[in-house]
C-alpha cells in the first residue's frame, strides 16, 4: 500500500528478469551521464519507456531475443506481442534510420508488428505512455496498438 502513495500511477505490470523496485530507484538516483542503464537495456530511454509501459499493467520484455537479433521491448498483451524500438536520440541518429527499417521489415516478414518511439517527439510532447500513445496516433497506429495490446 505505501508503494501506492509514493507511485500512484504503479500498475500490475512488470519487467521480466528485473526487480521494479530496483528498477525505479535507479532510475531516479543514476547520474545518466556517467551510469549506463542496468542490465539488460542498452539505454536510460529504454528504462524510461519500459517502466511506463509497465505502470500501465502491461508485462515488459527487454531485449527480447529473436532470429538472431533483439527487439528492443516486446510488451505480452492479453491478445498478442507487440515489439517496441526505441529509437534514441543519441545512439538513432539519421544515419542509423535505413538500417534500422530495414531490421524492423525482415521481423515484420517474421510476423512481428512494431510501435517505434523517437525518444526526441517522445520529450517534446512530454514523458509516459500518454505521449508515446499520441506519437502513434500522429502517425495512424494507436488504435491498433490498443487493439493489439487489448486495452
Amino acid at each position: 500500500m505505501l508503494e501506492h502513495f509514493q507511485n500512484p500511477e504503479a500498475g500490475n505490470g512488470l519487467i521480466q528478469g528485473v526487480n521494479l523496485e530496483e528498477l525505479r530507484l535507479a532510475e531516479h538516483q543514476a547520474d545518466r551521464k556517467t551510469e549506463s542503464a542496468p542490465r539488460p537495456f542498452d539505454s536510460w530511454f529504454e528504462v524510461d519507456v519500459a517502466l511506463q509501459i509497465a505502470a500501465r499493467g502491461y508485462k515488459v520484455v527487454p531485449q527480447y531475443p529473436f532470429a538472431g537479433r533483439r527487439i528492443d521491448l516486446v510488451i505480452q498483451g492479453e491478445k498478442a506481442q507487440l515489439a517496441v524500438e526505441c529509437d534514441g536520440d543519441y545512439w538513432h541518429g539519421p544515419e542509423r534510420y535505413t538500417a534500422d527499417l530495414a531490421r524492423q521489415r525482415q521481423l515484420e516478414r517474421c510476423g512481428w508488428q512494431f510501435f517505434r518511439i523517437r525518444e526526441s517527439l517522445l520529450r517534446r510532447r512530454g514523458q509516459g505512455t500518454h505521449a508515446a500513445l499520441a506519437v502513434a496516433g500522429a502517425h495512424g497506429n494507436r488504435g491498433r496498438l490498443i487493439q493489439i495490446m487489448g486495452k
